[in-house]
């Protein structure tokens, strides 16, 4: 009976495993094993997107690489270009600033043949009524004041000019704007012409531009006239001669051209306070011949080195040095934009 028992017991074991068996069986085969297949599915699947997220993130470095060498060599270009750009515009620069010269020079020959356009004369005529005493030449200030005006305005110098006829009361500042405007747009062309074409200067050299201007207007012809109305310098220059006053403009005009330091000079001798003289002061030192004044700050003229020039002299012909001892200075004006009363800014 006992061993009955046991065999009956086992057996029911072994029934209880073979069905547990069976029963976990028929759960894996429906349940677990397509789990375990979509799991292994999605596997795969995630290591495919893991090396094509690989391959296109090796894909976009390369890209980058190739953007960053574009934009490096589009950098390039637009340096490139801009270059090209800017010596092109340079180029017409020059060209135009040639054909200004060339103009500027074929103006002078046919003036020098014909005389000066009526306009200009015109505008010359109305700038003489506005200068001090209407221009007229002496031995005085005034005459002094408008030689300086006129010089200032045939080197360009009208803003400066056009505040100062205001400031003295002899006119209107916007009408005398336009008026030396006009003028200077003939004038200082042709005067820069003359320096650079005609007379050769090169820029920058100022002992060498001394030395032509003064040849130039050395070989002019002069007058001793002290009345009539004053010729500017251009208006001296086409003419070919002039008085001692409008030497003195043309070659302060020329001079301040070349960016050399001008001023023009009344001098009174000594021992005949009747007996006056014109003369072109220059700041340019150790000149052979040359009398350099101690200081001319009494009469507003800042710095040293000013030495007194005769135009109707060679520079290799000034003697000064011999015989300004002799002279005392009357009065002096510089050639050059100076301070205007801030009221008029």
């Amino acid at each position: 009976m006992k061993i009955s028992f046991s065999v009956g017991f086992f057996a029911l074991i072994l029934i209880f495993l073979v069905g547990f068996g069976a029963g976990f069986g028929a759960y894996y085969a429906i349940y677990y094993r397509p789990l375990d297949a979509s799991y292994q599915l999605e596997k795969r699947i995630n290591l495919s997107l893991s090396e094509l997220v690989t391959q296109y993130t090796e894909k976009i470095s390369q890209l980058n690489q190739n953007i960053s060498r574009i934009n490096s060599s589009y950098y390039s270009a637009m340096q490139s270009l801009d270059a090209l750009e800017e010596e092109n515009i340079r180029l017409q620069q020059l060209a135009l600033n040639q054909i200004q010269t060339n103009q500027a020079l074929s103006n002078y020959y046919e003036w020098k043949a014909l005389g000066l356009p009526p306009l200009l004369q015109l505008w010359y005529s109305r700038a003489l009524t506005l200068m001090p005493q209407g221009g007229s030449y002496g031995y005085t200030q005034s005459a002094l004041s408008s030689a300086v005006f006129l010089s200032a305005i045939d080197c360009g110098d009208v803003d400066w000019a056009a505040k100062s006829m205001s400031y003295l009361g002899l006119g209107s500042y916007s009408y005398d704007y336009a008026l030396f405007s006009n003028i200077s747009q003939w004038a200082k062309p042709t005067l820069s012409a003359y320096d650079r074409q005609v007379l050769d200067i090169p820029s920058g050299n100022e002992l060498y531009a001394v030395s032509m201007v003064l040849s130039a207007t050395s070989s002019m012809a002069f007058t001793n006239s002290t009345s009539g109305a004053l010729m500017s310098p251009l208006q001296t220059l086409i003419s070919g001669g002039g008085n001692q006053l409008e030497a003195c403009e043309l070659a302060a005009a020329l001079l301040k051209l070349e960016s050399i330091n001008v001023a023009i000079a009344l001098l009174s001798n000594k021992a005949n306070p009747n007996q006056f003289l014109f003369v072109v002061l220059i700041q340019l030192p150790n000149l052979a011949g040359v009398y350099y004044f101690p200081s001319l700050s009494a009469y507003g003229i800042m710095g040293a080195s000013w030495g007194i020039i005769q135009p109707q002299l060679s520079l290799r012909a000034q003697n000064s040095a011999s015989w300004a001892s002799s002279w005392s200075v009357v009065s002096v004006e510089e050639v050059q934009r100076g301070r205007v009363t801030r009221c008029l800014v």
